[in-house]
């Protein structure tokens, strides 16, 4: 089991240089090919594809890793073989440990049974997007009167200047 820590602090395995980035940010925990992501209680957190997680994830290959202002390219500091060892490839494309007998993350299942799995919805068609004067909002009449009333007075305006002329 490899374990690499990351952080701000110059006794980690990978320094980041931000200030947003914890002292001991997390950690990549390397078990026989399953890689983990452990969250430390970082203030700013620890974020994988753009959601906050804490405590501790299972982490794919295609993951991206963003702590403070960095995205951290995690799979650089693994060697294909370590990536890729004693691993299997479910129908979804997951790598998983040959140990297993199933892949953990979709239980083993095919895209098809997960297919059958969903709700079956009847599509509709959207509803009518013009709407007749008597569905306009009160808020919209009451702007679309006055801009009628501005619109009059503008006309009346400028027919009194031509009458006095």
């Amino acid at each position: 089991m490899k374990i690499i820590t990351i952080g701000r602090h110059p006794d980690n395995d990978i320094v980041v240089n931000d200030p947003c980035v914890g002292r001991h940010n997390c950690q990549i925990i390397d078990d026989n090919g399953v890689f983990r992501l452990r969250d430390l209680g970082s203030q700013n957190g620890t974020f994988v594809n753009g959601k906050r997680i804490t405590g501790e994830i299972v982490l794919y290959i295609t993951d991206v890793i963003i702590i403070g202002n960095t995205t951290l390219p995690w799979q650089n500091y693994f060697t294909e073989s370590d990536l890729k060892k004693d691993l299997k490839k479910c129908t979804k494309g997951h790598y998983y440990n040959s140990n297993s007998e199933k892949c953990p993350y979709c239980n083993g299942r095919t895209i098809e049974q997960e297919l059958e799995d969903l709700p079956q919805r009847p599509f509709v068609f959207p509803p009518e997007t013009a709407m007749c004067y008597s569905q306009v909002p009160p808020r919209i009449k009451w702007v679309r009167r006055l801009l009628i009333g501005v619109i009059i007075a503008l006309i009346l305006n400028t027919i009194f200047y031509f009458i006095r002329k």
